[in-house]
C-alpha cells in the first residue's frame, strides 16, 4: 500500500551508526532574519508558537491564516464550538464523577463509559465534512498515539486510537483517572490491538510501541505484536525532508492541511496537567489534553491517506 513511500527492509542497506556521514548541525534560526538584521541567535529571542506558525505559513507562500481570520480560536474555525465550550468551563471545575456528562457537552458525538475494571472509555465519531480525507480511509488501519508522564520507564495515562469499530471509524481514548488505572488501560489496549494486523503511528517505532511494550511487561500483560507497523514519520521524511522546514506532525498539519494550532497545549506541559488533575480532580485542562490527543490522531489518519494517494 505504502511500499513506494516506506520501501522494504530488503531495499535498505544496514550501516553501522559510526560509519554514517554526520550532517552539519544547523546554526542560528530556521528562517533567516530580515535583511539588515544580525544573524546572531542571541539577538533574536525564541519566537512564540504563533510566530513559528506564522513563519511556516509565510514561507509556504499562501495567505497567512491570521490575516484572514484574526480572531481564530485555538485550532481554527472548524473547532469553534468545542473551543468555546472548553473556554466557558470554570477554572475550578471539579467533575471527576460527572465526566461522562460533561465530555459529550464539550465534544459533540462523544460517548463515555466507565468499565468495571476502572478507567474511562471515550468514543467519538469522526467528521468527514471537517476532515474530508477520512472519507477515503480504508481498513486495515489502527492508529495510535500516547500521552505519558515522561520518557521510557514513566507511567502513561492516555492511549489514543483511531480505529474501525462497529463498521465506522472512531477516535477511541482510554483515560486513566489516576495512576492506579494505568494497568487497566494497557489491558484494554492489548485486547483491541490484538485483532488489528496493521498499526500506524508517528514516531511509534522509536517511542510509542516500545513504551507500550515496556509498560505491559511491567504489569505482566501479554503484549500483541502487529503483522506490520507503519511509522508515518519515516514516510513523511522521505517525501518532505527537502521541502518543509521539518517533519514534525504539526508542521505537516499546517502545510498539508492548512491547519494551525496556535494555543494548543504543548507536549512538555501535559505531565503537569495530569498530575494536577489527579491531585484536584479539576477537568478543564485534562480536556485540553484529550483535544490535543484527538487532533494528533486525526492528522495522523489524514497524513496516511495523503501519502497513500501520492505514492
Amino acid at each position: 500500500m505504502l511500499a513506494r513511500v516506506f520501501g522494504t527492509w530488503s531495499d535498505r542497506k544496514r550501516t553501522d551508526v559510526n560509519d554514517r556521514p554526520k550532517k552539519p548541525r544547523p546554526q542560528g534560526q530556521l528562517f533567516p532574519p530580515p535583511e539588515g538584521e544580525s544573524e546572531d541567535v542571541s539577538v533574536h529571542p525564541r519566537s512564540t508558537e504563533e510566530d513559528r506558525h506564522r513563519q511556516i505559513v509565510e514561507w509556504r507562500g499562501d495567505e497567512p491564516w491570521w490575516a484572514a481570520r484574526p480572531s481564530s480560536p485555538v485550532l481554527g474555525p472548524w473547532a469553534d464550538q468545542e473551543v468555546a465550550a472548553l473556554e466557558a468551563l470554570p477554572d475550578d471545575l471539579d467533575a471527576l464523577d460527572a465526566m461522562d456528562k460533561i465530555l459529550p457537552a464539550v465534544f459533540p458525538d462523544t460517548r463515555v463509559t466507565a468499565p468495571d475494571d476502572g478507567y474511562l472509555l471515550i468514543r467519538q465519531g469522526i467528521n468527514t465534512k471537517r476532515d474530508p480525507e477520512l472519507a477515503r480511509l480504508e481498513a486495515p488501519a489502527f492508529f495510535l498515539d500516547l500521552e505519558t508522564l515522561g520518557f521510557h520507564g514513566r507511567p502513561l495515562f492516555l492511549i489514543g486510537l483511531l480505529a474501525r469499530l462497529d463498521n465506522s471509524w472512531e477516535v477511541v481514548q482510554l483515560l486513566a483517572r489516576d495512576y492506579a488505572e494505568e494497568e487497566a488501560i494497557l489491558q484494554k489496549f492489548c485486547e483491541l490491538a490484538e485483532v488489528e494486523p496493521v498499526w500506524q503511528s508517528f514516531n511509534g517505532k522509536s517511542f510509542d510501541v516500545p513504551f507500550l511494550r515496556n509498560r505491559a511487561a511491567f504489569f505482566r500483560i501479554r503484549f500483541p505484536e502487529p503483522e506490520e507497523h507503519l511509522d508515518l514519520l519515516h514516510a513523511a521524511r522521505r517525501v518532505y525532508k527537502k521541502v518543509l522546514p521539518n517533519c514534525r506532525l504539526q508542521t505537516l498539519e499546517a502545510n498539508l492541511f492548512d491547519r494551525v494550532r496556535v494555543r494548543d497545549l504543548p507536549g512538555w506541559g501535559i505531565p503537569e496537567v495530569y498530575h494536577e488533575f489527579v491531585r484536584t480532580g479539576r477537568l478543564r485542562d485534562v480536556l485540553r489534553v484529550l483535544l490535543h490527543n484527538r487532533e494528533d490522531l486525526i492528522t495522523l489518519a489524514r497524513l496516511h491517506v495523503h501519502l497513500s494517494e501520492d505514492s
